[in-house]
């Protein structure tokens, strides 16, 4: 019979180590979802531990690493604008642009290439970052972008943000305005005529107070490529007293984002004819939409058009500690809480608005992060789990039927784990407008609503 040792508390020696935890390709994480809005072909970001922490391109369907080391470079699909990053690559008509971290450039790449080698289409400088592109609908060749310069900074309050248009032909960069501490969510209007944007200043971070602001976009006496910004609208937020975020265009002329004017995060529209902002609920609901996905970190998106008239948008928002999803009509400022298996979801984004698609990174209370396609209708919302990361396999379906109803249902209520012989149910309620109340400073995305304005 072994003598006992007796150690102290927290002596021991653990059978889990290091090792064991970023070792193993079970344990990739997904850092982002990306999807093709002319093929509808779903990419995502996925952390390689084994492969010195790399994050790299991923066909989702196939598990195909679109960045895989090539010309003696193991690709790192990250950026590091804003210190937080986030937002390092953009896939469009086949054609993936992305962030290098070593060197900080910007690459593209077929990404229907049997061996695609990326291509560097910024100059090089060790002192230029960029992030958090979106392509110009009219003209692929065009990009938008967060353009961070550290030349001849010896303080970080010294480094020059700014957006900056970028010719993927003539392989320039194009310096906008700059007169914001920080820039975020830059977006051309599916006509190309105009952009949007938030920005926000020190000391403020962007929940504290933020701008968003819209302008005409005008080419310029300047090369191929020179554009400028002109007639410039602030369409809603106040320095360090009203914080909005996620911009995204209905239409030409319609913009969606959230605003925390009220006390809450709730969705607002701005109709770049009339120049007016408006809240989409008659009354504000007392729930944070965006809450999960603080605006700090680059990209970041807390809903998707949800149909082909960019009138239904799919919400995440927080409740009582976890997320839940709402189907906002933002024509009717009605929003129907859509019930689902998962209690943590973030980045969602349209996948085929025709066909009421989108996609998210979801968690349920007894699972890791997935990839998640969501498919809704005036009857059924069905959820597929696409891949839990590139190597591993894919997952199962969850289908329900929806039912109405006159009051919010918690994100679990009438569900059962899905597995491959089980389903659930799914429901979508009415959710009425109330009153909200009281939230407390130490919620982050709340603020307090006797120092809320009255109006945006």
């Amino acid at each position: 019979m072994s003598q006992k040792t007796v150690k102290p508390y927290g002596t021991w020696d653990s059978p889990i180590t290091v090792n064991t935890i970023t070792d193993t390709d079970s344990v990739a994480d997904l850092v982002d979802i990306l999807v093709d809005p002319l093929t509808s072909q779903v990419y995502h970001i996925e952390k390689r531990p084994a492969e010195g922490g790399r994050d790299t391109l991923v066909h989702t369907q196939s598990g195909r690493d679109i960045t895989a080391p090539s010309a003696g470079t193991n690709w790192d699909v990250k950026s590091k604008v804003n210190g937080y990053g986030g937002a390092p690559a953009i896939v469009f008509g086949g054609v993936a642009y992305f962030s290098h971290a070593s060197d900080g450039r910007l690459y593209r790449l077929n990404v229907e290439a049997a061996n695609p080698v990326p291509e560097a289409i910024t100059p090089e400088n060790s002192f230029h970052k960029f992030a958090n592109f979106d392509v110009c609908p009219v003209d692929p060749t065009i990009l938008v972008g967060l353009f961070e310069d550290h030349t001849g900074c010896k303080t970080p309050v010294s480094v020059v943000n700014s957006l900056c248009f970028i010719n993927t032909s003539t392989k320039s960069v194009f310096p906008l305005t700059s007169d914001a501490s920080f820039y975020s969510s830059p977006k051309f209007s599916p006509d190309s005529k105009h952009l949007v944007w938030v920005e926000w200043d020190l000391p403020d971070m962007p929940w504290n107070g933020s701008e968003i602001w819209v302008a005409d976009i005008v080419t310029t006496d300047g090369p191929k490529g020179s554009f400028d910004l002109q007639n410039l609208r602030h369409v809603a937020g106040e320095h360090s007293k009203v914080s909005v975020a996620y911009p995204t265009w209905l239409s030409n002329h319609t913009v969606l984002f959230t605003s925390d004017v009220s006390g809450f995060e709730n969705p607002w529209t701005y109709d770049c004819t009339t120049k007016v902002a408006k809240p989409v609920f008659e009354a504000p609901l007392a729930e944070a939409f965006a809450l999960r996905d603080p605006p700090k970190k680059l990209g970041w998106s807390p809903y998707a058009v949800a149909n082909g008239q960019a009138t239904e948008v799919l919400f995440t928002a927080m409740k009582d500690g976890h997320s839940v999803l709402y189907l906002v009509d933002v024509s009717s400022g009605t929003a129907k809480s859509v019930t689902c298996p998962y209690v943590e979801i973030h980045n969602i984004r349209a996948l085929d608005p025709a066909l009421n698609q989108v996609v998210f990174i979801g968690t349920t209370a007894d699972s890791a992060p997935a990839l998640v396609q969501c498919t809704l209708s005036s009857q059924t919302a069905v959820f597929v789990n696409l891949q839990s990361d590139s190597h591993g396999s894919t997952l199962t379906a969850f289908r329900g039927r929806i039912a109405r109803g006159q009051a919010p249902h918690s994100s679990r209520q009438g569900v059962r784990r899905a597995d491959s012989a089980r389903s659930g149910e799914v429901r979508l309620s009415r959710v009425t407008s109330a009153s909200h109340t009281s939230p407390t400073r130490a919620t982050a995305g709340h603020r307090e609503p006797e120092q809320a304005k009255a109006s945006v």
